[in-house]
């Protein structure tokens, strides 16, 4: 982000970094605009987040949560699917006739700190492998469900997550 002021604090310095003829031109009147920052692996900020697939809770899948898994070696193992239920007897994220929600899992043996690092990424603070939990997070405006999955029963193997639109 530019300081306020408009200026890198201290101009075109021998050796500042600053490059002539970058930002705003002598005379023009205007600031050079701020920006957003952005993860340093380049991974969408949460508030850029928009679409409207599956009631726009695959957004963040396909501009957050699957780069983001990527970085750790994960890749998307199963998605959506015409099984309606879950082993605790819910209606499945997965689920095709689940319009507001959507749900991924990431093949993984070892998941454990990924989880713990999503959550964070989302602004999860409570979140422990091992047990199940739904967490309300903010991404472009919206709420929405959350819900990461590891080390419970048929979740050994991959890291599950879903998500679904509240408000």
């Amino acid at each position: 982000l530019v300081p306020k002021g408009g200026s890198n604090g201290g101009g075109s310095k021998p050796g500042s970094g600053s490059k002539p003829g970058s930002g705003t031109k002598p005379g023009s009147g205007s600031k050079p605009k701020p920006t957003k920052p952005r993860s340093p692996s380049g991974i969408r900020d949460l508030d850029d987040i928009k679409g409207k697939a599956w009631g726009g809770s695959a957004a963040p899948f396909t501009q957050f949560i699957t780069p983001f898994l990527a970085k750790h070696g994960m890749k998307p193992t199963s998605a959506k699917r015409g099984t309606q239920g879950t082993a605790t007897g819910g209606t499945s994220d997965h689920w095709t006739g689940n319009k507001n929600a959507y749900a991924t899992d990431y093949g993984t043996t070892n998941g454990a700190a990924a989880a713990r690092k999503l959550a964070r990424a989302l602004g999860i603070k409570n979140y422990k492998t091992g047990q199940y939990g739904n967490h309300n997070v903010k991404i472009g405006g919206r709420t929405f469900r959350a819900q990461i999955l590891w080390a419970v029963p048929g979740h050994y193997d991959h890291i599950h997550v879903g998500m679904k639109l509240v408000s």
